[in-house]
């Protein structure tokens, strides 16, 4: 539902009932908001492909448990989609970045331990761009394990910032990262029919300069 719907919304089911019925809230977010986040949100790849199979499967017996942890963890997912909401229409991005940071390990939670939700390489790049106050948050897309990673950038830093942090850190191999710019789109996915023999895949993902 992400992709199908253009800019910031938010998305509930109702409770036990079957077939899943999606609703889909579109939210009417100013414009100079989204560019105050756009100038924050920065796509990286740090340059291992994750590998979400198994984690997924983690995850699915973590929810079959039905453990207080993990229904309490669900509850705090959900409403930190409504929190994260809040304060886009506020402008409080360091808060965002906050609940960015929440949503990781509430993520991290529902794997469990020793999953390889986290692996160590990107762990240090997360704890280097905290240290040098690069970012207000971060967290992994997907399931985790490895792949593109999201940050929210703190009030007047850049991504060429975050570049040269993590150049001159021992803990992180820089050569591994690419970074991207990235924003809220404005319109949902596009789908057509092609003749076969002419279909190509493009990215449409300009890289920054590194």
């Amino acid at each position: 539902m992400g992709g199908l719907y253009g800019n910031l919304k938010l998305c509930t089911a109702h409770l036990n009932v079957i077939p899943v019925h999606v609703h889909v809230e579109e939210l009417q977010i100013p414009p100079e908001n989204l560019e105050d986040m756009n100038n924050r949100l920065v796509l990286a790849f740090g340059g291992r492909p994750r590998l979400a199979k198994n984690i997924l499967q983690k995850v699915l017996r973590q929810w079959a448990s039905r453990s207080p942890e993990i229904m309490g963890t669900v509850k705090k997912l959900v409403s930190g989609a409504h929190r994260c909401i809040e304060t886009i229409q506020r402008k409080d991005y360091k808060e965002l970045g906050t609940l960015l940071d929440d949503y990781w390990t509430l993520k991290k939670v529902m794997a469990g331990e020793d999953s390889g939700v986290e692996p160590t390489e990107v762990k240090n790049i997360f704890d280097t761009l905290k240290r040098e106050h690069i970012i207000d948050g971060c967290t992994l897309a997907g399931a985790g394990g490895g792949g593109f990673m999201v940050f929210s950038l703190c009030e007047g830093r850049r991504v060429e910032d975050a570049i040269e942090v993590l150049e001159q850190s021992k803990d992180v191999d820089d050569q591994l990262v690419t970074f991207y710019y990235c924003k809220v789109s404005n319109e949902g996915l596009e789908s057509f029919t092609a003749d076969t023999s002419e279909f190509q895949i493009q990215w449409h993902m300009p890289n920054v300069d590194k």
